[in-house]
């Protein structure tokens, strides 16, 4: 299966001195202080038609603001990705 690659940087530098950005930041380096790691987050793309832009542009996003992101295999069904999200202990949205 190919690697899901996230690419960083592309997000922040496109809000440059964003106070919402700075801001986020800072939560992000007091949660990682408090806990002993980044916030970590599972992005998986529910369905099997194949498109997983939108997967992608999420988890960039995320990661640029300093969360440890996790992007979940194409073209799995539903259960494994709740087994997935339940082994990293994430927070399930459905968007």
């Amino acid at each position: 299966m190919p690697a899901t690659r996230v690419v960083s940087g592309a997000y922040k530098s496109e809000y440059g001195d964003s106070i919402d950005v700075s801001d986020t930041l800072k939560m992000v380096e007091l949660f990682t202080k408090n806990q002993g790691r980044r916030p970590r987050m599972l992005v998986a793309k529910m369905g099997q038609d194949g498109h997983d832009r939108g997967a992608k542009v999420i988890a960039s996003g995320f990661a640029d603001l300093g969360f440890d992101v996790d992007v979940g295999p194409l073209f799995q069904v539903d259960d494994r990705k709740i087994y997935e999200s339940e082994k990293f202990c994430t927070v399930k949205l459905t968007l």
